[in-house]
């Protein structure tokens, strides 16, 4: 029987799962993320800075925050004029940095089990659900800042703009009252470290949506 399964017809999220297992495990080894602030000081400044946040930026993003909560923004494929069918592979590589990305900063959301903001300031009062899982590192800064390398690899015209819709997602996180501000700096951090790990599992796929792109022009 020489029939196989479509791969065109895999759902890009499931397919994401396939080259998870190939993602090298010395990341746990050489990946150096610093513990989050101890100091009471130190916290009780982050505490205040989101309050500030809260009187002074929230309602201005509220909008914003409540459409990023549960789903990954679409910034991006607006920035890039892209979606699912007219860059496919583009698509997958985005769903398979979301899929691995979970693999790294859940690992450290365990290791560190750092309380919510309103677990210790309680007039934070967050404008969304609370997420199940501990604060630090911040996993929409971690997930978005690797997206945003990845995008930059394919349409490094567009670098700025990408890195500027990734910053923009990490700190509405903080205006919300889910995150600190050193929450979102490790994400970045993480981001920064563990790209690489993604980068090599996910070749193959990269490969395939850096065809989809057109080579930029030389500069003049």
């Amino acid at each position: 029987m020489d029939a196989v399964f479509p791969r065109s017809y895999w759902n890009k999220r499931f397919r994401s799962f396939v080259n998870l297992s190939n993602v090298d495990p010395a990341w746990k080894s050489l990946i150096k993320l610093q513990k989050p602030p101890q100091d009471q000081i130190e916290v009780d400044r982050e505490l205040d800075d989101l309050m500030q946040k809260k009187l002074t930026g929230r309602e201005e993003r509220l909008s914003e925050i409540l459409y990023e909560a549960d789903a990954l923004t679409k910034d991006f494929s607006r920035a890039l004029v892209m979606n699912d069918v007219s860059h496919p592979a583009t698509a997958e590589v985005i769903d398979a940095i979301v899929i691995a990305g979970r693999l790294a900063h859940f690992h450290y959301k365990e290791q560190f089990q750092r309380p919510r903001p309103s677990q210790l300031r309680p007039d934070i009062a967050p404008v969304i659900d609370v997420p199940e899982h501990p604060a630090y590192p911040s996993g929409h800064a971690n997930q978005h800042f690797m997206i945003a390398m990845a995008l930059t690899e394919f349409a490094p015209q567009y670098q700025q703009r990408l890195f500027d819709i990734a910053t923009r997602v990490s700190e509405n996180r903080e205006y919300a009252g889910v995150h600190f501000k050193s929450d979102t700096e490790a994400g970045k951090d993480l981001a920064r470290q563990f790209f690489p790990f993604v980068r090599k599992a996910y070749a193959e796929e990269f490969d395939r949506a850096r065809k989809e792109w057109p080579s930029p022009s030389p500069s003049p």
